[in-house]
């Protein structure tokens, strides 16, 4: 490996770096609204954590099991 490969390499990460770092800064900025918006149609404080539990089990879900399945080809 050569330093002008390294350097790319290092910035292509830097850049993913930051990618990952604008698309985190926005799920929380949408995730935030949504709290607020239910909040102020009146639904109980603790619902988020309802939401975000349901989410979690979705994604876990996702993960686990649809994305394991053995393939046939």
């Amino acid at each position: 490996m050569n330093l002008k490969d390294f350097i790319i390499g290092m910035i292509a990460t830097v850049m993913g770096i930051i990618a990952f770092g604008i698309l985190v800064k926005m799920s929380w900025q949408i995730w935030d609204f949504i709290v607020q918006r239910l909040a102020e149609t009146g639904y109980p404080p603790g619902t988020e954590y309802l939401l975000g539990m349901a989410l979690l089990i979705i994604a876990v879900y996702l993960g686990i099991v649809q994305l394991k399945k053995p393939r046939l080809t």
